[in-house]
């Protein structure tokens, strides 16, 4: 299964000091894309496009928030690079809205502790 790059999530719920991080790799499972038209979005993979986004729900710094990164690899034709800027655009979305949500469950959960 072909690669088309990379994520990565950083949460942070208010309680933990730390913040959580989690990566992984994006295919065309991900993308909801076929396998032969991530092929031809990759293709000599000598472009990158990267997308990041951040949700926060913060009081003077305590609270809640979730970045995602997502790194696309392409070719370097503009009609390609604007496709996966588009793929990279939409992917971060739903995953910067997932991820904001589990750190708010979290934060939640861990308020009455």
């Amino acid at each position: 299964m072909r690669q088309a790059g990379k994520y990565t999530i950083t949460l942070q719920d208010g309680r933990d000091p730390l913040p959580r991080y989690s990566q992984g790799i994006i295919t065309h499972k991900e993308l909801g894309m076929l396998s032969q038209d991530l092929q031809r979005l990759v293709g000599d993979a000598k472009a990158s496009v990267t997308v990041s986004r951040e949700i926060s729900d913060k009081d003077y710094g305590s609270g809640i928030s979730a970045h995602v990164s997502v790194s696309l690899s392409c070719n370097q034709d503009q009609a390609t690079v604007v496709d996966a800027f588009n793929a990279a655009k939409e992917l971060s979305g739903t995953m910067v809205e997932d991820a904001f949500n589990e750190a708010a469950e979290s934060y939640t959960q861990n308020r009455g502790n």
